[in-house]
């Protein structure tokens, strides 16, 4: 997802694939565009999972904060952004900006059979 196409052209130049795009700028325009979609996918699916922890709270620093990286550093869609982790963390801070400064209260709903 970090990858340059400078850094990734001579290490697929065998590849079949890489045959197939005639001209270099078609071959430069379409690995772009390949590194593009799986940053936007990434991107939908740390989304997922912040929205999916509903304990997350708002702070940006302290046990709070702690607290919120506890809950997400194992999860492998906040693992798949380690390469590009700035852009991770830059991510995460907008949407915690966002959360109420409570957390709302979780009804727990006892089935009575």
């Amino acid at each position: 997802m970090s990858s340059k196409w400078e850094d990734i052209e001579p290490l697929i130049k065998d590849d079949d694939r890489y045959e197939r795009l005639m001209d270099p700028a078609d071959r430069k325009k379409e690995f772009n565009r390949y590194i593009s979609d799986q940053n936007n996918f990434a991107k939908r699916q740390l989304l997922n999972l912040l929205k999916e922890t509903v304990t997350l709270t708002n702070a940006e620093s302290g046990p709070e904060y702690e607290k919120n990286m506890t809950l997400l550093i194992s999860d492998r869609r906040w693992k798949r952004m380690d390469c590009i982790s700035d852009i991770r963390q830059k991510f995460f801070l907008e949407y915690i900006r966002t959360l109420p400064d409570t957390i709302p209260s979780l009804q727990i709903v006892i089935d009575p059979k």
